[in-house]
């Protein structure tokens, strides 16, 4: 309860930071304010809200980027690309080094690349 709680206000201050929940070799599950996306190997799904909001399969690239014309501290949002042009949002952090150590353990587990875009 505590941890949630933690998040939330860190949330609300404008400090943006994905938690790493749980990491494993056949799961990683990530929580960036009151967003949680699972990452399964055995089944090959993402899943967000508790339901499958993407698989493995779909995955085109795991995106790090800042949105254009964004006011006060930049964020970088870590973003996972299928196909079809659909996008999850995993979450944004206020650090480039914080998103790319999110966007690695993803590709981890999911085995496909993480791309910067400027």
């Amino acid at each position: 309860m505590f941890a949630h709680a933690r998040r939330l206000f860190r949330y609300a201050v404008g400090t943006r930071f994905i938690d790493i929940e749980q990491e494993s070799p056949e799961r990683l599950e990530l929580s960036c304010g009151m967003t949680r996306t699972i990452f399964e190997k055995a089944t090959g799904r993402v899943i967000q809200h508790s339901r499958t909001v993407g698989t493995f399969a779909a995955i085109e690239v795991i995106e790090l980027h800042q949105p254009r014309n964004q006011e006060g501290p930049l964020n970088w949002f870590v973003t996972i690309r299928l196909t079809g042009g659909r996008a999850i949002e995993v979450g944004q952090v206020t650090d480039r080094n914080d998103a790319s150590v999110v966007g690695a353990r993803i590709s981890t587990i999911t085995g496909h690349l993480v791309t910067v875009k400027p």
